[in-house]
């Protein structure tokens, strides 16, 4: 799989290497290119964010998302928060069954 190399603006100093065909959906608004990944948002701002989402999805190995290329002014990105469903259903399940117990 081809990665594509994603710096964030936080952390200038962390490669992030990411399969740009995970993806799940692609938006601009503007001058801010937003992409859902399954794990988190990210937003790019760049003078021409479709010229950044065509290089993006050309899946090209060689490219990186990073402030100063391509007219990026700004990279960053939300990482969704992680919620433990199964988790949650079997202390409900554990709170259901001592109340039953109880009567």
């Amino acid at each position: 799989m081809r990665r594509t190399t994603f710096i964030l603006d936080s952390d200038p100093d962390t490669k992030l290497l990411w399969i740009s065909w995970e993806a799940r959906k692609a938006s601009i608004h503007k001058n801010i290119l937003k992409l859902d990944w399954p794990h988190g948002i990210m937003e790019i701002e760049a003078d021409d964010p479709q010229l950044v989402a065509d290089m993006l999805f050309t899946h090209d190995s060689k490219a990186e998302i990073c402030k100063g290329k391509l007219g990026i002014t700004k990279v960053s990105y939300t990482e969704n928060p992680i919620e433990d469903d199964l988790s949650n259903r079997i202390k409900s399940l554990i709170r259901d069954v001592m109340k039953a117990d109880n009567l």
